[in-house]
């Protein structure tokens, strides 16, 4: 039962890493 809590924490800081790195492709994906 614990992947469904660290699964989370690592999309969410693969996501912030891929967000700080590449900020024009996550405005261009967000909107």
């Amino acid at each position: 039962m614990k992947l469904f809590r660290v699964v989370p924490v690592l999309v969410g800081s693969a996501a912030a890493i891929f967000a700080s790195t590449t900020p024009a492709n996550a405005l261009s994906f967000s909107y």
